[in-house]
């Protein structure tokens, strides 16, 4: 059994929430995950992107469309300075999880962090017991 309770900051009942007028669950003393680790646990385990409206705008958003193996390389690029909020998502997939938001401009050719790129946005998350990274949201952060 794998425990990913290393990688997180703050457990679940240590979260402080609070619903904000869109209905969302934001976590306002967030980060959740040591981002060190977080991209530790990507790089061994992989991701998965768990909502069906992520699905379409990681085909979508991008052009060419912004596959897996893309995505682990953007949110590897990812530093604290990059982090946006904290959120209790619902997923397409029947759960709830706790993830973190993080926002970075990229340039898609080099697979590098590039201030004139594309601003990324990616929220992303763990559920007990499991490793694999989940991706909760990706698309253009102009939105």
């Amino acid at each position: 059994m794998v425990n990913n309770e290393k990688c997180r900051l703050l457990v679940s009942g240590a979260c402080v929430t609070v619903v904000n007028a869109k209905g969302r669950t934001i976590i306002s003393n967030g980060p959740v995950y040591e981002l060190t680790k977080a991209k530790t646990l990507l790089n061994v385990h992989g991701l998965r992107v768990i909502n069906e409206q992520a699905t379409v705008d990681q085909a979508c958003d991008f052009s060419p469309e912004l596959n897996d193996d893309e995505l682990k390389k953007f949110i590897c690029a990812l530093n604290a300075n990059d982090y946006e909020k904290s959120e209790r998502c619902a997923t397409s997939i029947g759960r709830t999880i706790d993830c973190d938001a993080y926002a970075m401009t990229w340039n898609r050719s080099n697979h590098t962090r590039w201030i004139h790129g594309y601003k990324i946005y990616v929220k992303f998350g763990f559920v007990e017991n499991n490793s694999l990274c989940l991706i909760a949201s990706i698309h253009a952060a102009i939105r």
